[in-house]
């Protein structure tokens, strides 16, 4: 039964993210999208602009990309032997 919900979220995420790469198709920007497991039904919920956001809020903090890696201390740090 897990399985099946996860075939369909994936499914429905394809059909999300290829149009968008493609540049057609709606994109869900300002939008949740929840999905029901109970009857396999999703649903799609507005969410209003945070005008205070450090991200896309009106005097953004956060302008770029961390490196997830190294600030997890996933990657290895070079040495002067390497």
């Amino acid at each position: 039964m897990i399985n099946l919900r996860d075939d369909q979220i994936e499914r429905y995420s394809r059909q999300i993210i290829l149009p968008n790469i493609g540049g057609i198709g709606d994109l869900l920007t300002g939008k949740l999208l929840v999905f029901n497991a109970l009857d396999s039904s999703f649903r799609q919920v507005k969410v209003p602009k945070d005008p205070h956001c450090p991200v896309c809020g009106e005097n953004p903090a956060i302008k770029k990309f961390i490196d997830y890696e190294e600030f997890c201390q996933m990657k290895p740090k070079l040495t002067e032997r390497q």
